[in-house]
């Protein structure tokens, strides 16, 4: 049976019997590790009996070996469980392929199987391999599709995170915090533990936003944002001080460069999208926007207010800037990079 989604997959753990095998899959390599473990904890193994409890990684072993791992009785236990993270079935030889189709047909049913893509990232949709596979899996065993979780579900999970670390996050910090870190669980988890810990002992323990601008480094990808909002505003002093800063963080002036046209591109996109009767729902299926929603809303926000000869000539400057830093020697990028951001903002003030 397949779960597709977080909520029908806890409540499968919560409530139905252990299935023969998971395979567990999705956008966000946090969920997938933490339900990884999750079905781990289901099927009764213990992380410290190895006997019954084994754990792969599937690059470092072959189908042959995984076999014998299933195949083998428990040992002073009704069940054993067979873990393997990021198996790479695109790349299996077909008779390596229909070895593990035969192993999922005949598994014991001593055993419990979980095939866990934690860092290896798939693409169900399009490869008629795994379209093949997950229906197999279906069959026999519970395939977990775990999607990324919606900014409002990030919220309450850091509010949910530093409350059982002995704090509390307001609302408007936790939504700061998700966007500083672009989205990304694995980001937030460190930076909540750093907050918690700055809040923690005596005094209040509510998290602001003050303290997420005093203790969160920005990532490149929103200082950039941050610094091409400047230029649409007219705050040339703003967006010089954003460049002055990310080249005292030891940014590199061709990646500033790069993630500032990305978001002329994406202003592009949503107006050719806007005439074309697109909704940001599809440029964010058709593009890599995972973790990066925010730019999609504000890029169709933007595109109102502004024309396509305006961004044209944008992304020319910008091409253009490019050109120059990665043919002068001797000169400092920072400095090519101040004047492209002068030009857009003279090009902004004359009207596009």
């Amino acid at each position: 049976m397949t779960y597709p989604n977080e909520r029908s997959v806890l409540k499968h753990l919560k409530e139905d019997p252990l299935a023969k095998a998971y395979f567990i899959y999705g956008e966000e390599s946090r969920l997938n590790a933490v339900y990884f473990e999750k079905t781990a904890e289901k099927s009764g193994a213990a992380c410290g009996d190895s006997f019954n409890f084994q754990k792969f990684d599937f690059a470092a072993i072959n189908v042959d070996k995984l076999a014998d791992a299933c195949m083998s009785l428990p040992v002073f236990a009704p069940r054993k469980c067979v873990a393997v993270r990021d198996a790479d079935i695109e790349a299996l030889p077909k008779p390596e392929l229909d070895k593990l189709y035969e192993l999922l047909e005949n598994l014991p049913e001593e055993t419990c199987l979980i095939i866990a893509q934690i860092n290896l990232k798939i693409d169900a949709a399009k490869s008629a391999k795994y379209k093949k596979f997950l229906k197999a899996f279906d069959k026999i065993g519970a395939v977990f599709n775990l999607p990324e979780r919606s900014p409002a579900e990030l919220v309450k999970f850091a509010q949910s995170y530093a409350r059982k670390n002995g704090s509390e996050i307001s609302p408007a910090a936790a939504s700061k915090l998700r966007e500083r870190c672009l989205s990304d669980m694995n980001r937030m988890i460190p930076e909540l533990d750093k907050l918690c810990a700055f809040r923690g002992g005596e005094g209040p323990n509510l998290i602001s936003e003050a303290d997420i601008e005093l203790l969160v480094a920005r990532q490149l990808d929103t200082s950039v944002f941050e610094l091409s909002r400047q230029i649409k505003k007219g705050d040339y002093s703003r967006a010089m001080a954003i460049l002055g800063e990310l080249k005292q963080n030891g940014e590199e002036a061709v990646s500033v460069l790069a993630a500032l046209s990305s978001v002329y591109i994406d202003l592009f996109r949503a107006m050719a999208a806007t005439e074309s009767g697109k909704t940001p729902d599809d440029v964010k299926k058709d593009f890599p926007y995972r973790g990066k929603e925010f730019l999609v809303r504000a890029a169709f926000a933007d595109a109102r207010a502004f024309s396509q000869g305006f961004v044209g000539k944008a992304l020319e400057i910008l091409s253009q800037a490019d050109f120059e830093i990665k043919s002068s020697g001797s000169l400092d990028p920072f400095i090519i990079l101040e004047k492209a951001a002068t030009k857009l903002f003279i090009l902004k003030a004359e009207g596009g």
